[in-house]
């Protein structure tokens, strides 16, 4: 049974990897300043909701993420006086605050997601969520760190997130060996005190930087 908990917890933790894989590779054909109205629908289909006035128009769009891992995003894209896009927002929302108009269209607190250089994006902290807990249900620790792997495929973390789960380990070794998996995934290395602040000692720190700037 443990056997069958842990490959259902892979499973999870890779149809969420190839879903961000997914996210990616649409990102290289995203939307960009100067394209056309026929080109971002080309993209993004039609939008739900449309707006303007004497500066230009602005196109709405709600898109949700494959099981198991629903994600409602909001997309909002700003065209000026001559139809090229001015301007482009993406949020996740809120599912707690998630409500839906007479139209069907959903109306949220919109939450903008962190993004970093090169318009890359870190997990969010309701992902970071069901790996932590894929994590500490698992039984061994080459399990733990098997999830780890997985999820990295397809992941990106700022530094606080991989110091959030090397702290689910015990011991030096295992955060270190923990952060082997995430360090190429890594987008902030700036903010790498964060996760030399797990450790004491200098040669525990000046490993983890080794690790991060090597990535």
């Amino acid at each position: 049974m443990k056997a069958e908990k842990l490959l259902t917890m892979i499973l999870m933790l890779l149809a969420f990897t190839i879903s961000s894989t997914d996210a990616e590779a649409k990102n290289k054909t995203s939307i960009e300043r100067g394209m056309t109205k026929q080109q971002v629908t080309a993209i993004l289909g039609t939008p739900g909701n449309t707006s303007f006035d004497q500066y230009g128009e602005e196109w709405e769009y709600y898109k949700t993420g494959l099981y198991p891992f629903y994600r409602s995003r909001r997309i909002i894209v700003g065209f000026d006086a001559n139809g090229l896009v001015v301007t482009y927002h993406s949020y996740y929302l809120d599912d707690n605050d998630l409500q839906h108009n007479a139209e069907g269209s959903p109306k949220s607190v919109a939450i903008p997601v962190p993004v970093y250089q090169d318009d890359v994006y870190c997990i969010s902290d309701k992902d970071l969520a069901i790996i932590c807990n894929a994590i500490k249900n698992a039984s061994f620790k080459n399990d733990k760190y098997a999830l780890i792997e997985v999820a990295s495929l397809g992941c990106y973390y700022s530094c606080s997130q991989c110091a959030t789960i090397m702290k689910l380990f015990d011991f030096n070794d295992e955060k270190k060996k923990a952060l082997q998996y995430m360090a190429p995934r890594i987008v902030d290395p700036q903010n790498a005190n964060v996760i030399c602040n797990l450790f004491d000692f200098s040669d525990d720190k000046n490993e983890v930087l080794r690790l991060i700037q090597g990535r």
